[in-house]
């Protein structure tokens, strides 16, 4: 297929067969960000690319998560801001992968207690009766959580 431009937002996905061959950066002075989001199966390697790569590749990766022989047909994902010292509630009727995109983020667990966490971190609400609030640790930067809700 001809190269896609994407830009900030927009979203994309590798059917099953054809591969993306590569990702290009469009600017020459931003960096480029882009979360994957894939489902690995038992015994398949996460990404493997066919050349050595010539640039770093900054790649964190969501929590590993047991779904149990869940079947997933999709992935809602919700891009949460909080304010300085504000907060969210989470709550998981599903299965939720939480990456902290921008700020220090503390987690209050119903099952984990408190955790802290800063940008480029992940962590996730398996259970059903999981819930969470998810507080904005600065005083001035506001936070970031992408959460993707598996159903």
């Amino acid at each position: 297929m001809k190269p896609q431009l994407l830009r900030e937002g927009d979203a994309f996905y590798e059917p099953v067969g054809p591969r993306i061959l590569r990702f290009d950066n469009a600017s020459a002075t931003e960096e480029a960000i882009f979360i994957d989001f894939n489902l690995q199966q038992k015994n398949e390697p996460f990404i493997v690319f066919e050349k050595e790569l010539t640039e770093h590749i900054d790649r964190r990766t969501l929590p590993t998560v047991e779904l149990k022989g869940k079947t997933l047909t999709q992935a809602d994902i919700f891009v949460t801001e909080i304010e300085p010292q504000g907060h969210k509630r989470l709550e998981a009727e599903v299965p939720v992968l939480n990456y902290v995109a921008e700020g220090l983020v503390k987690v209050v667990s119903s099952t984990n207690g408190t955790q802290h966490y800063h940008a480029g971190e992940s962590f996730s609400l398996v259970n059903h009766a999981d819930t969470a609030t998810v507080v904005n640790d600065s005083k001035v930067l506001p936070a970031k959580v992408i959460s993707f809700y598996l159903r």
